[in-house]
């Protein structure tokens, strides 16, 4: 017993030196980041704006975007502060807590809602109504790199099964088809994917493929009703659920993540995939496809469908701390003109030449000696404007369950509707409640 309680208490004293030195770390970093004026002389005249942002796949282009843009602006300078994703809400809580946190900074959890640390926006020139996010029916924050899904196809296995290389699926009774004729020519391959891991990949592969038959969004948010309604599921599920049950799927569909499907679509072992723009960051700079490739937009259900499709990620937000409105009036105009200049068509253009991200703020998204540039074709894609999903607390991971379950057949595919519908009221009903969202800002 006593060596157990030694071994217990040494180890709480490792924990909690961990945690002092980490404390001491993240405030001697804390300092670091509150450079005043006064101590650098180049700084003198100039007003200094803080923006805080998780590194993510564009960070080193903004860090190149603000170099310059410090360079060239006589009367601002833009603090760039970038932090580790697994870091970044903690650092922001606690920077936030102590009236020491940024002017500018990528959303990340509700509290900042809650504790009322965001400011409400104002217009910002060039932007339209669907650029902002809106909370309670107030723009809390503005859009920035949003996934958009396209439809992909390995030309050279269509070819070779006896299929029209330039003329993918129109709609998903031929993506059945389509993949019969390959499975039958090419055993091992493996005909059609998708991702079903996480709530985005669910929004992609079970959302995107339903918009068009009901006024819902990815999400299965009915934004016209104010409820969410997962009926349209119905179809794309079938779908899924014969190419399973006809083994045209892989057997572990439900385990790949998106680097394994994109590495599998890259080594020629896949003929058709649901894609992202992500997707094309990879296979443009990281892992180039040897073979032609097919991209449009995704199949239909029955022709006369509307071809509507919605951004996924509207959590990738930027917003303005709401300490900003006790600063003076040249420096509340500091921070809008640098929110401005994040959120500009030249900025967001410039990334989107990577290939690497494409922002909804954009209006020309084609861009000079692009590759794979059908990914840039967003004309008829619309941000999910009144989507209240990112504000709500939810089960995601019993959304992925369930969907697979229908798609191997463990239910039925009208018990998981059913069981979805259900539970996603009473996450409303609870957000409603302890949360103070009113659901009805967040519909037509």
């Amino acid at each position: 017993m006593d060596k157990r309680k030694n071994l217990y208490l040494k180890f709480i004293s490792v924990i909690c030196l961990v945690l002092i030195i980490l404390s001491a770390l993240y405030r001697f970093d804390l300092r670091k980041k509150e450079i005043s004026n006064d101590d650098y002389e180049f700084l003198k005249d100039k007003t200094i704006v803080r923006v805080w942002l998780p590194k993510d796949r564009v960070s080193n282009t903004r860090e190149y975007q603000i170099q310059k843009f410090n360079e060239d602006n006589k009367n601002i300078y833009i603090m760039l502060s970038l932090y580790d994703n697994r870091d970044y809400d903690n650092i922001l809580k606690t920077a936030l807590a102590a009236e020491k946190g940024p002017d500018i900074m990528i959303y990340g959890f509700f509290e900042l809602i809650k504790d009322n640390y965001i400011k409400t926006l104002d217009d910002i020139d060039s932007l339209k109504t669907d650029d902002f996010v809106y909370f309670n029916g107030n723009p809390i924050g503005v859009r920035v790199n949003e996934e958009n899904v396209k439809f992909i196809w390995n030309k050279d296995i269509f070819k070779k099964a006896g299929l029209d290389p330039n003329k993918p699926p129109k709609n998903w009774n031929e993506v059945l088809e389509y993949s019969r004729k390959i499975k039958k020519q090419f055993p091992d391959i493996v005909p059609f994917q998708f991702p079903l891991i996480e709530y985005e990949d669910f929004k992609q592969s079970i959302g995107e493929p339903s918009v068009n038959l009901d006024k819902i969004y990815t999400s299965f948010w009915d934004y016209e009703n104010g409820v969410y309604n997962f009926d349209s599921s119905k179809e794309i599920l079938k779908v899924y659920n014969k190419l399973y049950n006809e083994k045209l799927l892989d057997d572990e569909f439900d385990k790949k993540s998106k680097k394994d499907l994109r590495t599998n679509f890259y080594q020629g072992n896949v003929a058709m995939h649901i894609s992202t723009f992500e997707d094309k960051g990879y296979f443009s700079n990281i892992i180039p496809l040897n073979f032609e490739t097919g991209i449009s937009n995704l199949p239909k259900f029955n022709d006369r469908d509307k071809d509507r499709q919605y951004y996924l990620s509207n959590s990738n937000f930027l917003c303005v701390n709401k300490n900003t409105l006790e600063k003076s009036k040249g420096e509340q105009k500091a921070v809008k003109q640098v929110l401005q200049w994040l959120t500009s068509e030249d900025a967001n253009r410039e990334i989107l030449s990577t290939r690497m991200a494409i922002s909804p703020t954009i209006n020309e998204t084609q861009v000079k000696n692009d590759i794979y540039k059908e990914y840039n074709e967003v004309s008829n894609f619309k941000t999910e404007v009144l989507d209240p999903s990112i504000f709500i607390s939810r089960d995601s991971a019993k959304t992925v369950k369930l969907s697979v379950e229908a798609i191997k057949g463990d239910k039925s595919i009208d018990e998981v509707v059913k069981e979805l519908n259900y539970s996603y009221k009473e996450y409303c009903d609870l957000t409603n409640k302890y949360r103070k969202i009113q659901l009805n800002t967040f519909k037509k």
